[in-house]
């Protein structure tokens, strides 16, 4: 094990239903294995860390062509066909994995191709296409972390079209919506009614069914004037990636972390969205952008 958790846990998934999957690890990468071993864990998957407990463990050849020689010969004493992944680490580390494979026929060392994502087999120079998947979880997981809050729900397609479409207009009242946050709902009331005028005067006549739509399934005149302050558009930006996304699952808005067992939020993230190999965050800004917001 290195720092990086993701090339570990995802080569881990490859394997299902391996029996069982050792994380070797140092003081120094103690943490991170022990978050690759809680996702694997949530997927049902045995796992446990082996530490490799010396001060200078992760660049000494002799401490390691020790240590994990014992650690080789303690959980696979029955020389089952074994894999080893040498993709995380330190070189002396990867060196050695790669030294013991040749002397144990059983075990393979391998390395993970997570842009050509494939395994890359050292022994006989085969290629093994990656089939399972990262979820969006298992990236929240790998980093500590937990989602700390439920999906949030989708306003209709119509509705943000035409916030889309009528942008100006929406925008002219952005700024008052935010300033209402912590007024008294009669003031959101008021701004709600100057907003449906504006529309009104552009002939937008669909505004009105398709904001009480809204309104009957959002009862909170706080969300919904955080909705009207921008955050609309994040939901917008979420929808066309939904649409497009072969997984509609791994896209969340406004999703909330927090320390694993803590229930307190560190982040909130506009749009999050994954295709299984790589995680990718999305700030939307509805307003005008300004330096001091980047």
């Amino acid at each position: 094990m290195g720092e990086q958790t993701i090339p570990i846990f995802l080569s881990a998934i490859q394997f299902q239903p391996w029996t069982h999957h050792y994380l070797l690890a140092t003081k120094k990468t103690e943490y991170s294995a022990n978050y690759v071993l809680k996702a694997l864990q949530d997927r049902q998957i045995p796992a446990e860390v082996c530490l490799i407990g010396a001060e200078n463990a992760a660049v000494s050849f002799r401490v390691l062509n020790e240590s994990v020689s014992e650690i080789l010969e303690n959980t696979n004493k029955e020389e089952v066909p074994s894999a080893f992944n040498i993709t995380g680490g330190t070189k002396p580390m990867s060196f050695i994995a790669l030294l013991l494979g040749n002397k144990r026929p059983w075990l393979a060392p391998f390395y993970l191709d997570s842009i050509g994502r494939k395994m890359l087999w050292l022994k006989d120079y085969s290629e093994t296409e990656l089939e399972e998947k990262i979820e969006l979880k298992d990236f929240i997981a790998l980093c500590g972390m937990e989602i700390s809050n439920e999906d949030i729900s989708q306003p209709s397609e119509n509705l943000l079209n035409l916030m889309y479409q009528n942008v100006t207009v929406v925008q002219s009242s952005q700024g008052k919506f935010a300033a209402i946050l912590n007024n008294q709902k009669e003031d959101f009331e008021k701004e709600l009614v100057n907003l449906a005028a504006k529309m009104k005067k552009k002939n937008i006549s669909s505004w009105n069914t398709l904001w009480n739509e809204y309104a009957a399934a959002e009862s909170s005149w706080q969300k919904q004037a955080k909705f009207l302050a921008g955050g609309w558009f994040e939901h917008y930006v979420g929808n066309l990636i939904r649409r497009r996304s072969a997984s509609p699952q791994a896209v969340r808005i406004g999703l909330e972390i927090s320390k694993s067992g803590d229930y307190e939020t560190l982040q909130e993230f506009d749009v999050v969205y994954t295709d299984g190999f790589q995680l990718v965050i999305l700030e939307c800004k509805a307003g005008q952008i300004k330096q001091d917001h980047i």
